[in-house]
């Protein structure tokens, strides 16, 4: 069975080593729990993709205590963002689900999501860990 909600491949943090750095944003309707995002200057969160610079702030959606992990955050909401370490291990959106083979290199190249992309010998940011064909979310290493 593909895994298709956050809640199916267990969270976001799978390695959590304590010293996770958090921000805190402003949602807006689209953000979900998994998602990659930037916070803009004015403090919203919407999805990355790949028209976003490589030096935005960029985050993964934790669950919010106002909803449930599936559940888009509703506009204006406080939400909190994981800042993505090297070497530590998370679960994300994952885009191109057919192309998501342990080890690919990945970068932020769908709204929220992790895929392959263009630029993958210089810009990659993570390297996929568990995933299977028609996955939505799977576990990833971040690398940069």
């Amino acid at each position: 069975m593909a895994n298709t909600t956050l809640s199916s491949i267990g969270g976001v943090l799978h390695d959590s080593r304590a010293n996770e750095y958090i921000i805190t944003g402003i949602a807006d309707a689209t953000v979900k729990p998994g998602d990659l995002c930037t916070v803009l200057k004015t403090g919203a969160v919407r999805q990355s993709d790949k028209s976003d610079s490589y030096d935005d702030t960029l985050g993964i959606c934790l669950p919010s205590y106002h909803t449930d992990m599936d559940t888009a955050a509703a506009s204006g909401k406080v939400i909190e963002l994981v800042v993505p370490r090297a070497g530590h291990i998370y679960g994300c959106k994952m885009g191109d689900a057919s192309t998501n083979e342990a080890g690919n290199p990945l970068i932020f190249d769908e709204a929220g999501a992790m895929a392959q992309g263009d630029g993958l010998e210089t810009a990659h940011l993570a390297r996929t860990l568990k995933t299977s064909n028609g996955d939505t979310y799977g576990t990833v290493i971040w690398v940069g």
